[in-house]
């Protein structure tokens, strides 16, 4: 009973450590994106916070243009060449930037 009790106690400060960490990081993330000075700066600052947060996960950033209706990929994270290769993807270009 008392090793069941404190491997949930340990589970529990796991959690709790990890939440902590990405409120940290996203804490940081407010602060620093106030400071980027155009959209691709922002773009590449998300891509890297978010990897960093959903490092078990997969995905994209996605801005969404209502005069095409179409939402256009600007960053990635995880595994972003199966993204790519869904997408139709084969380089994401961005204002002259390669990512």
């Amino acid at each position: 009973m008392v090793k069941q009790r404190t491997s949930e106690i340990n589970e529990t400060i796991k959690a709790l450590e990890k939440r902590n960490k990405e409120s940290e990081i996203l804490a940081n993330l407010a602060e620093i994106l106030q400071a980027c000075t155009t959209e691709i700066e922002s773009y590449k600052l998300l891509e890297n916070c978010c990897t960093n947060i959903c490092c078990d996960y997969s995905g994209f950033l996605g801005i969404y243009d209502d005069n095409q209706d179409i939402i256009s990929p600007v960053a990635f994270l995880g595994d972003s060449d199966e993204y790519k290769k869904t997408l139709g993807i084969s380089l994401l270009m961005t204002a002259g930037d390669s990512a």
